[in-house]
């Protein structure tokens, strides 16, 4: 029960930011570093959090180790939120490293031959953007905030898309 709650608050969170952003994209954009510090934050206190229930036995200290400099990171972004060039980088850096990890899935997945072609062009569109992110943050920091709007929607839809279909196959 405790989880299934801990899910709704957590897909309402992603669902109610990703339509904000959506929203209100052009206006968000003097707010960039406490919004994407504010994302930061919540994906890191969600994965130590998850950590740390996870038995003992199942724990990779790199999965605590990321999440904690995804922490610094959000720190970091405060720290520097007058420079808006050093905080698209540091964005633009979590972008990488985010669709990093994404891709090593991805590739975990094809050997076991799951359909994957979405989630890769996904990871190297992100990829592309960031790149382009850290070269001009002026010209294309708009386009990240509506891509973090699409993120915060998608990382809440997919997880529930999934528990409904396999809801529904176990009925079947």
């Amino acid at each position: 029960m405790r989880e299934t709650a801990n899910k709704i608050v957590k897909y309402a969170f992603f669902i109610l930011a990703g339509i904000g952003i959506l929203a209100f994209n052009t206006a968000l954009m003097g707010y960039i570093p406490w919004m994407v510090a504010a994302v930061m934050a919540v994906y890191g206190l969600l994965g130590i959090l998850e950590w740390v229930r996870t038995p003992p036995k199942e724990r990779h200290w790199l999965e605590l180790i990321d999440d904690t400099v995804l922490l610094v990171m959000a720190g970091l972004m405060l720290i520097v939120r007058d420079d808006f060039g050093k905080c698209c980088v540091i964005w633009a850096v979590w972008s990488i490293l985010r669709e990093g990890a994404e891709v090593s899935e991805v590739l975990e997945r094809y050997g076991s031959r799951t359909v994957v072609i979405i989630d890769l062009v996904e990871s190297l569109i992100v990829v592309a953007l960031s790149v382009l992110l850290v070269i001009d943050p002026e010209e294309h920091a708009h386009s990240h905030v509506i891509l973090l709007g699409i993120e915060m929607l998608l990382e809440a839809l997919f997880p529930m898309a999934d528990e409904w279909m396999l809801s529904r196959q176990k009925k079947a």
